[in-house]
């Protein structure tokens, strides 16, 4: 009778000669213990699944490295582990990073320089808009006060939708360019 490591080395044997097809046969037969692994480490499901897919591929790559002392599940099992530490490890990374900016988001928001920053910058774009001949200040109300679309925009006051974006983006190149220069002050 033959065992299951004798068949997995013949099939280790067989992929590693040429027959790269054969490695189907060793993700049906590990598919499932590798997904609940996985599964285990409660990512979402798209995050799993690429987890899944690279540890096959690490396996695929370093076939010819299974020791053939263990059985395939045993290395598969170690593969997956590694491969979940790493996720664990760039996941632990970015909620890291999302923390610090987190935190510094805080400092500034809970500090007067902010606040006033933003009602100087309120006041500034105020004045620039109260500058704007009135076709223009009625065309950005519409679009950003009340969210008009731009079709609605043109139709309101009689215009081309063309018109409408071009006076969008000429005036709001102005707009930032003098609160810009204003900034820099």
């Amino acid at each position: 009778m033959v065992s299951q490591k004798s068949k997995e080395h013949e099939l280790v044997k067989k992929i590693l000669s040429g027959d790269t097809d054969s490695f189907e046969l060793i993700i049906r037969q590990h598919q499932t213990l590798v997904y609940q692994l996985v599964s285990f480490a409660l990512f979402p499901k798209d995050q799993t699944e690429q987890i899944v897919q690279q540890v096959f591929i690490f396996c695929f790559e370093h076939l010819a490295e299974h020791p053939q002392e263990d059985s395939f599940a045993d290395w598969m099992i170690a593969i997956t582990t590694k491969e979940l530490l790493n996720a664990i490890g760039q996941t632990k990374e970015k909620q890291e990073g999302l923390n610090l900016y987190r935190k510094d988001l805080e400092l500034k928001l809970c500090s007067g320089k902010f606040v006033t920053d933003y009602f100087k910058r309120k006041k500034n774009i105020e004045n620039e808009l109260r500058q704007l001949p009135r076709m223009v200040q009625k065309v950005f109300e519409l679009r950003y006060a009340y969210a008009y679309p731009l079709e609605r925009i043109a139709t309101t006051l009689e215009k081309s939708i063309t018109e409408i974006e071009t006076i969008l983006f000429q005036y709001r190149q102005k707009l930032g360019d003098t609160l810009y220069h204003q900034a820099q002050l």
